[in-house]
């Protein structure tokens, strides 16, 4: 008996973790028709108030569309943030000084 018991928690955790993996990791259409079917079944049990309950909140997180990360719907602003116009990179005295021993000799900065 105590086999039987071990064996079928195995089996519905493994099952439990599939159907994680396959509602993280699936499309966001997938994770709706997940969430309303769901929200459907536990419609079903009217006996129990917790489960009309569950099954509102499962219906309404069906129905709102998530960005990829699954937050808001709006990721990151409108527009860019635009560069300023007097941005100059700082001169690297270094890089023109190696420009110029490799142009005298490009074996020079080789490793002896």
């Amino acid at each position: 008996m105590r086999t039987l018991l071990d064996d079928s928690l195995v089996g519905i955790l493994l099952l439990a973790s599939a159907l994680y993996a396959i509602y993280s990791l699936g499309p966001r259409r997938l994770r709706g028709r997940l969430l309303a079917g769901m929200a459907a079944a536990l419609r079903g049990l009217s006996a129990f108030p917790a489960f009309g309950a569950l099954a509102q909140r499962l219906r309404a997180a069906s129905a709102d569309p998530k960005g990829a990360c699954g937050g808001c719907a709006g990721c990151g602003p409108a527009q860019p943030a635009a560069l300023p116009t007097d941005h100059q990179p700082p001169a690297d005295a270094a890089v023109g000084r190696n420009v110029a021993i490799i142009a005298e000799d490009p074996r020079a900065l080789d490793d002896p």
